[in-house]
């Protein structure tokens, strides 16, 4: 082989590997949050100033981290769009509750019945599949996963095993999430939506169950005690997620999103966080 053929050789493969190192991975959710500490934040189309502005946020709205340099965020907006936030008018978004302040705060809360249990959390929908959209258009597929990342991290604190049908903005099948809770044994299943009625005054908290009214009752008390929601009772509901399970499974919807007033409410980092912490409480008390 001559000189120069070796060299166009060469030069031919290390142009496709340098292609392949830039090919961008897919995004994914992360599983730790941010919180607008401004009264308003341009989201820009890069990291800089000299970037056009995506959008605006507003003082505690809740942005999901994707990566951060020095001085810039790349974060996912509740609505699904995606841009860079200035890390000076950003602050970290945590449980609300960590183990050493449940344990003193609530001494009566049996938290340590959660050790060593399988729960599955489903975060509704995700992928093509939106769920419903708020007024203000928030996408249920985003909070829906925002919220069980939150209770992913605040279960396990006290020692439970989590697994969650899935970790980003991907479809996953119904039968996939069931076939997950019935391949992993799990000691609860609990799916994870915001609610919508054509009646935009509809509102409140409701926990489902098609043969785990108990599991329902239960967590369902522990979610509402600490909510600023209407009670909307604990219910039978036939969905296939609940109906095809062979472990006790419960659907909670966590607020009407068609509700201009609980969308505000609901999308805040507060409300996030105390969902977080409520909804480990009433499975503390079920499994106690």
């Amino acid at each position: 082989m001559s000189k120069l053929r070796r060299l166009f050789l060469l030069a031919l493969i290390l142009g496709v590997c340098s292609l392949t190192l830039n090919v961008e991975k897919p995004i994914e959710a992360q599983s730790e949050f941010l919180t607008v500490n401004a009264s308003t934040l341009n989201v820009r189309s890069g990291p800089s100033t000299d970037h056009s502005i995506v959008t605006v946020v507003h003082n505690g709205d809740i942005l999901s981290l994707i990566k951060r340099d020095i001085s810039w965020s790349y974060v996912q907006l509740l609505n699904g769009k995606k841009g860079w936030v200035s890390n000076v008018y950003l602050k970290e978004m945590t449980p609300l509750l960590d183990g050493k302040a449940q344990a003193s705060t609530s001494p009566t809360i049996p938290y340590d019945s959660l050790s060593g249990k399988t729960i599955i959390i489903d975060p509704g929908h995700g992928g093509d599949d939106r769920g419903t959209t708020g007024k203000f258009g928030t996408y249920e597929k985003t909070l829906n996963l925002n919220t069980a990342l939150l209770l992913k991290q605040t279960l396990e604190t006290h020692g439970a095993h989590v697994i969650l049908t899935r970790t980003s903005d991907k479809t996953v099948s119904l039968k996939e999430r069931v076939a997950l809770a019935n391949r992993n044994e799990a000691d609860l299943f609990v799916s994870l939506h915001y609610n919508s009625h054509k009646n935009p005054s509809i509102n409140g908290l409701i926990t489902y169950y098609y043969e785990s009214p108990s599991a329902a009752h239960t967590i369902h008390k522990g979610i509402v005690k600490n909510s600023p929601l209407k009670d909307g009772k604990s219910r039978f509901g036939d969905y296939f997620v609940l109906r095809e399970n062979e472990h006790p499974s419960i659907l909670l919807e966590l607020g009407f999103l068609s509700n201009e007033k609980e969308e505000e409410t609901i999308t805040s980092s507060d409300f996030q966080r105390k969902m977080a912490s409520s909804i480990s409480e009433g499975l503390a008390a079920y499994f106690h």
